[in-house]
Order: C-alpha cells, then sequence, then structure tokens
C-alpha cells in the first residue's frame, strides 16, 4: 500500500509498505493524484508523450496506463495537452484539456468518458 508520494519537478518519490522507490519522468510532474496501490500523474506538455500527458503507476514505477487522446485543435500545431487533473465531488477523475474539454478519466483503463465543453 501506498503511504506517502513527494513530487520533485520530474521525479516522484513513492514511500510504500515495499519500501521507498523514485521516479523519473522526461518532464516535470504537474499533479498527482494518490490511491492506495497506484498514483495518477499529470505531467507539464512533452512532446514524446504528445497530448496524453497523463499516466497511471504502481507503487514500483511500473506504468499502468496512458491516457487516450484527447479530441485535437482544429489546426496540428496546436497542443491539447491537458492541464487539469482531479477529483469531483463524486470521487470521479476529471481531466481538463488545453481546448476547453473536460473529460472523466476511467480508472482501470485510462480511456476518456464524458466529455463536456467547459471553456
Amino acid at each position: 500500500m501506498i503511504k506517502e508520494v513527494v513530487k520533485q519537478e520530474n521525479e516522484l518519490v513513492i514511500n510504500s509498505d515495499r519500501g521507498s522507490r523514485a521516479i523519473k519522468f522526461s518532464s516535470k510532474v504537474r499533479t498527482i493524484l494518490k490511491f492506495n496501490d497506484s498514483i495518477i500523474v499529470m505531467l507539464d506538455y512533452y512532446k514524446e508523450y504528445n497530448d496524453r500527458n497523463i499516466f497511471r503507476v504502481d507503487e514500483n514505477g511500473n506504468r499502468i496506463w496512458q491516457v487516450s487522446a484527447p479530441d485535437p485543435y482544429n489546426t496540428p500545431e496546436m497542443s491539447s495537452c491537458f492541464t487539469y487533473l482531479g477529483l469531483d465531488a463524486s470521487g470521479k477523475i476529471k481531466a481538463g484539456s488545453m481546448n476547453g474539454f473536460t473529460y472523466e478519466v476511467d480508472l482501470a483503463t485510462g480511456n476518456l468518458l464524458n466529455k463536456k465543453f467547459t471553456k
């Protein structure tokens, strides 16, 4: 079970029943959501991830999923990366994209559900 997660620039330090482990990413960690057995991480936009800058990792740092791609902007040069990650009042995972849409994120799969225009 994950006890604590500390974010430091592009790294997470996960303290769990199994000890402590550091996980490095290619860009800065912006937001984390901690669950008993995993963490959802939103990173700064980085070309390597394109618009799929949200990941779920287990306590050992293994990637469980990478979020599915949001709807793109009308112009391919513009990013639709995620700029918000949080939980709503009912505990559902929400992610907001740069192009003005908010999605529910399925915890098990990383699929985007219930798209709403919010900008």
